[in-house]
């Protein structure tokens, strides 16, 4: 565990309908408020700064549908990179984000893994705002990383 992104400060409010919504950069729409939404705006920044992910390849709620699955799920934060040869996109990594007063307990890391099986993503976070947990499958189990990757070092 190592983050904390309540430390962030939350994106611009705006008002919508006379509710509070924030202008997501990457959605390139008004979202409004939640807890969640609050994590999820401020691990934004971090993500396209510090990560590197460019933002063609940062898909927010993404659908796995996207990637063939017949299913209706959503991932918080789905990272993609190209494979040139294949002439593909494919999903490397997924951020499972919760509220901030969410405890991070074994349901949130079974749902963690599962989305990340699902889409064959060797990277796969968890965060609440506060803790943020991260994990590369090695092909066998997964294993706790200290930090989380940069971009590059997801996709090399």
């Amino acid at each position: 565990m190592y983050k904390n992104f309540s430390e962030y400060p939350a994106p611009q409010v705006y008002r919508v309908e006379n509710q509070a919504a924030y202008f997501d950069p990457v959605r390139k729409k008004l979202v409004f408020v939640t807890p969640e939404e609050t994590v999820r705006q401020r691990l934004i920044p971090w993500l396209l700064g510090e990560i590197g992910v460019p933002e063609k390849f940062l898909r927010v709620e993404g659908k796995f549908s996207r990637y063939g699955l017949n299913v209706k799920t959503r991932a918080d934060f789905i990272i993609e990179a190209c494979d040139v040869k294949e002439n593909s996109i494919y999903p490397v990594a997924i951020i499972v984000c919760k509220s901030p007063e969410i405890e991070l307990d074994d349901n949130a890391f079974r749902q963690m893994f599962h989305y990340a099986a699902d889409l064959g993503c060797e990277f796969c976070a968890l965060t609440n705002g506060a803790d943020f947990f991260c994990y590369r499958f090695d092909g066998e189990k997964n294993l706790e990383l200290d930090e989380m990757p940069t971009y590059s070092q997801m996709t090399s």
